[in-house]
């Protein structure tokens, strides 16, 4: 764990913890770290989470699947994202989501319920408390706007609005997204066809050009 300290301290849920001074924490948090391979489940529906995960290294993609075992993208962590958070603070709900390493990737883990069951937590407990506020703040944001874009009424709706809160975010008219094409119509809930047909359509009006998953956004 050594070579990955300032990595994990770095994280948002560690802001204003000292890592040279206040290491200790870690074990306080019952943190674990782990090695993934490539292809690999971290977990799959159906599993009862006990604890959150801090993304080290790697990409790992979270899927819901319907009954048909069709599977939608529900999102794709990044290096220092939160996941399984809400599962881990009410570990008697069975979580419906599977997620699984895109590449080769390190997860912290980290109980939760920790922060309020120890005594030593009582230094770090509110900096930590405000600083997962923070962060399902902003996961509340992000799922909000993930929800407004499948919620527009016509698929060219749904890929501006997408497109367009990628580049707000990322601060560029120029960006890569995570998705391939059957990925994208999943993530934007509509077919994959018709998704091919409305992104060459967007192109040659002018809306911006696309070359695989790297989109360049033009002035209208």
């Amino acid at each position: 764990m050594i070579k990955q300290i300032d990595k994990i301290f770095k994280n948002p849920l560690f802001k204003g913890i000292n890592k040279d001074i206040d290491y200790e924490v870690l074990e306080v948090l019952g943190t674990q770290l782990k090695n993934y391979s490539k292809d690999q489940y971290v977990f799959k529906a159906g599993k009862k989470i006990k604890r959150a995960a801090i993304l080290i290294e790697g990409t790992v993609v979270l899927t819901r699947e319907n009954y048909w075992k069709e599977e939608s993208i529900v999102q794709e962590v990044k290096p220092g994202e939160l996941f399984a958070l809400s599962f881990s603070t009410n570990s008697s709900i069975s979580t419906d989501i599977n997620a699984k390493c895109l590449k080769s990737s390190v997860i912290l883990w980290f109980h939760t319920e920790d922060l309020f069951m120890h005594e030593e937590t009582s230094k770090y407990h509110s900096i930590i408390i405000k600083n997962l506020l923070s962060i399902l703040a902003k996961q509340n944001i992000e799922l909000k706007a993930q929800l407004w874009n499948i919620s527009q009424d016509t698929i060219r709706n749904k890929l501006l609005s997408y497109l367009s809160l990628e580049a707000s975010q990322k601060h560029t008219n120029e960006f890569d997204i995570p998705f391939n094409r059957q990925e994208l119509a999943n993530h934007l809930c509509v077919d994959r066809s018709a998704l091919s047909t409305e992104l060459n359509k967007l192109q040659k009006e002018g809306y911006f050009i696309v070359k695989k998953n790297h989109f360049t956004l033009l002035s209208k």
